[in-house]
């Protein structure tokens, strides 16, 4: 069941940031735009090349009010390792400029629904949540492909385009430049 037009189920989960370790919340970010990104696993290529590739649009996305997300199935401890751990070894470099989000419990996962119960791991998943708390896009992936940060930045423009604007709408492949 699509959780598109739902209030977003809550998240209150361990994760890490730079050094620091602690509960992030969804709660915390009430007001803001947030984009949850699910993922597989820690010290994966894949995942690795999806978690940097949004960590580096995460600068973009804090410009227009949105917080970012990531979130596995994998221990705080795992995630703080690979986040520490060199790439030639399959870690992120030394850092990562989002929270990197441990739902061991698989719950938030699940809430979401997208945890592939027959693996035991989160599909690639991406959600959208507005000022207001209400999931306005959802999208999810098969394991072997990865997601693309820059339409994940247009849904976001194009939302909060919309939002400015509610008689406006966004046509396919519509850019910021574009008239509504």
């Amino acid at each position: 069941m699509s959780l598109v037009g739902k209030p977003a189920p809550d998240i209150e989960l361990e994760g890490v940031l730079a050094d620091e370790v602690r509960v992030f919340t969804l709660a915390e970010l009430s007001g803001r735009w947030v984009l949850l990104v699910f993922f597989p696993h820690a010290f994966t290529g894949l995942c690795g090349s999806e978690v940097a590739a949004f960590a580096a649009l995460a600068p973009r996305l804090a410009e227009l009010d949105c917080a970012l997300l990531a979130i596995s199935v994998d221990s705080r401890h795992a995630l703080r390792a690979w986040a520490a751990a060199g790439t030639e070894v399959g870690g992120l470099g030394g850092g990562c400029a989002m929270p990197l989000l441990a739902d061991i419990t698989k719950s938030t996962c699940r809430d979401y629904g997208v945890l592939d119960e027959r693996e035991g791991v989160a599909l690639r998943a991406t959600f959208l949540v507005d000022p207001d708390g209400t999931v306005v896009h959802a999208s999810a992936n098969a394991r072997p492909v990865g997601r693309s940060t820059v339409e994940a930045l247009r849904l976001l423009q194009a939302f909060r385009h919309t939002r400015g604007n509610p008689e406006a709408r966004c046509r396919a492949d519509w850019q910021p430049a574009d008239p509504a």
